[in-house]
């Protein structure tokens, strides 16, 4: 059976990896072009997160016990998941690219700043677009329509019975 300084030494051995993990991030792959991308830094974190549950499942079979085998898989979520969400945040909000503008220059009209946006929101609504054919949710069809794959439709109806179910806002369909 597994003492209490098993699962201590378990949780400790997945806090330490997780910041193993984000100092490799920041100091050798942050500037890799992978990296720079949804695709690539999504990818990392899931090599990661199948490793750290691989390794604390063996550890459980050798312990004999799965508590702390659901805490080190829990730890290393919650850090990826807010490694993400910071990432994304930092990678493409309005609010940034505002302030990052306004620090460039002295100041800026008004019109000046919404016209620097729309050339952003058009760059990451291509962006955004390019991303969703390559992941083969939507196609651009013969007569020039833009429509939903079959993987795209079922990933609508995934999202709209998730947002149902958690009755957080109203129906993606």
């Amino acid at each position: 059976m597994a003492t209490d300084s098993s699962a201590t030494i378990v949780l400790w051995a997945t806090a330490g990896y997780s910041v193993i993990h984000l100092l490799a991030y920041i100091v050798f792959l942050r500037n890799w072009p992978s990296m720079r991308q949804e695709r690539g830094i999504f990818a990392f974190h899931m090599i990661s997160f199948l490793l750290v549950s691989v390794a604390a499942a063996l550890v459980g079979l050798y312990a004999e016990t799965v508590g702390p085998v659901i805490a080190a898989i829990a730890v290393h979520g919650i850090y990826s998941l807010s490694f993400l969400e910071a990432w994304s945040l930092a990678q493409g909000g309005y609010s940034l690219t505002i302030l990052d503008r306004l620090s460039r220059t002295a100041s800026q009209t008004s019109d000046d700043v919404l016209k620097g946006l729309e050339a952003v929101g058009l760059e990451k609504l291509q962006s955004r677009y390019r991303a969703l054919v390559a992941m083969g949710l939507i196609a651009m069809h013969e007569d020039g329509k833009t429509r939903l794959t079959i993987v795209g439709r079922a990933v609508t109806l995934l999202l709209a019975a998730l947002v149902n179910a958690t009755a957080t806002r109203k129906s993606v369909s």
